[in-house]
């Protein structure tokens, strides 16, 4: 069985998540088994995996132990659940202690309050059976957390301290897993052990693992003590500032000092394949592009068409994308061609409690910008909006491969990127299906564009440049498939 590793998979699916899911089936097909694996998990896994095609794909390390310990039947453990209809539970709307609140899924939360109105305890039930209680200290901050088996017996248990400013800071975890009980001081030592436990469960079949979140599985890879092969998939620039001699990241510090453990590193693109390989040489590394390019996409997207005035960006509202470049030279195109719009799509970023959304509102408030530069949010499917768009823009400080590039190129979408590390340059040609400028110069940026409207021809023509151009066609599914399957072949992995 090959594993994929992430964080999690919730509703705000991300890039990494959307290649993994993509690379699922790229093995399905190749007649190779693979899942995903999550650190965490959603109250509401099951209706988000259906939701993205994954169903029976997910495996998450809290669930993986709570079915393992699992001992009596479905019915039995129905039976010996608490259910909150039991007498023992008094619900007052009113004045409620104790309050339910349900989920589109059925499942739902019961919150207890003592007689100040003080959270104490809050349990998640999931078909009619309790799943997890979380007990909160005088502060109202989670103390410990606690997750059952079908038996209603407790399987992990979560410990936490006060932290810095108050925020809790896990502490201990205790396992009973095979009538024994296991203590960890850091998630990272429970994963290290949950993967030997694959290792251990597939009797019959090599277990292979690939982390694509690399922050996250490097420790849990060092700790190991079963031997498998572990592959480390690159899904952002090696260093800090992204240039080639730039500060290495920490991770890709770790990743050097455990090589021994490793079996490779998978870079999105060539040109970070030979970058790494020449910051780390000796490093077994190889080049496979993240994602690939559908074979759906309708011959009418790439056909002449009225200019619509819709200039588009995808993005999370984070810094490092630097949407203010692109805000401020849309302000300026708007004086020129008052047709011209801006949609961003994306979700906020959370780092440093929004501060990056908040600015870049605050920028359009100030532009007097809002009636045509829009925030549209997070949104899974965007072929509409591709298809609808004279062109993508991207303004990143960098980027691991910019998937959104060959997505809007899927589309017939043109694109106008600055020319960073990785991706943009290995995705269009110059001139012909888009336009590569100097990082991070805003003036390029913002004549590129109004030459662009100023001769409407040049985006048909790159439109109608795309399926025939050989950086397009090397993103194939097929193509990606083959590179895949000879990777695999190349490592003994099949």
């Amino acid at each position: 069985m090959h594993y994929f590793i992430t964080s999690r998979i919730d509703s705000l699916t991300s890039a990494i998540e959307l290649a993994q899911i993509k690379r699922l089936r790229l093995f399905e097909e190749l007649g190779v088994p693979a899942k995903i694996l999550t650190w965490y998990r959603n109250d509401n896994q099951e209706e988000i995996s259906a939701e993205l095609g994954i169903s029976g794909k997910v495996l998450n390390v809290v669930e993986y132990f709570q079915e393992a310990a699992s001992l009596v039947s479905e019915e039995g453990a129905r039976r010996n659940s608490p259910l909150i209809h039991e007498p023992r539970i008094s619900i007052d709307e009113k004045n409620a202690h104790v309050k339910k609140e349900r989920l589109n899924n059925g499942s739902y939360y019961l919150t207890y309050r003592d007689r100040w109105g003080f959270i104490d305890r809050k349990e998640f039930y999931r078909n009619q059976r309790l799943n997890n209680c979380s007990l909160y200290n005088d502060k109202g901050k989670l103390a410990v957390k606690l997750y059952y088996n079908r038996q209603n017996q407790e399987v992990l248990s979560y410990y936490y301290r006060g932290g810095a400013n108050d925020k809790p800071i896990l502490t201990l975890i205790r396992l009973v897993y095979q009538d024994q009980v296991f203590l960890f001081h850091q998630e990272s030592e429970l994963v290290a052990f949950w993967l030997d436990c694959l290792v251990d469960a597939d009797e019959h079949e090599q277990a292979v693992f690939y982390s694509d979140r690399e922050d996250y599985a490097l420790r849990s890879f060092d700790l190991m003590q079963k031997e498998a092969p572990r592959y480390v998939v690159l899904h952002s620039v090696f260093t800090a500032d992204g240039s080639v001699t730039g500060e290495l990241n920490p991770y890709i510090k770790r990743l050097w000092a455990m090589r021994d453990k490793l079996s490779g590193v998978i870079c999105a693109t060539k040109q970070e394949r030979a970058d790494l390989l020449q910051r780390l040489p000796g490093l077994a590394v190889y080049a496979i592009p993240v994602t690939y390019r559908e074979k759906s996409e309708s011959a009418e997207c790439f056909i002449p068409k009225q200019e619509t005035g819709k200039i588009l960006a995808v993005a999370r509202l984070s810094e490092v994308k630097q949407l203010d470049h692109l805000i401020n030279a849309v302000c300026t195109l708007h004086e020129t061609f008052p047709f011209v719009s801006l949609d961003i799509y994306g979700y906020k970023d959370g780092w440093n409690q929004y501060r990056e959304t908040k600015r870049l509102t605050e920028l359009v408030q100030t532009h007097q910008a809002g009636e045509y530069i829009h925030f549209a949010g997070y949104r899974r499917d965007l072929q509409e909006v591709y298809e609808a768009a004279d062109f993508l823009v991207l303004t990143s400080r960098y980027e691991g491969f910019a998937m959104v590039i060959l997505e809007a190129l899927s589309h017939g979408c043109p694109v106008v990127s600055y020319d960073i590390n990785y991706g943009p340059s290995e995705l269009i040609s110059q001139e012909k299906t888009g336009l590569l400028l100097l990082a991070n110069d805003q003036q390029a940026l913002g004549e590129a564009l109004h030459s662009l409207y100023a001769h409407p021809e040049k985006r048909n023509e790159f439109r109608q440049n795309i399926l025939q151009d050989t950086h397009f066609t090397y993103y194939a599914k097929k193509n990606v498939q083959h590179l895949w399957h000879a990777f695999l072949v190349e490592e003994k992995l099949r």
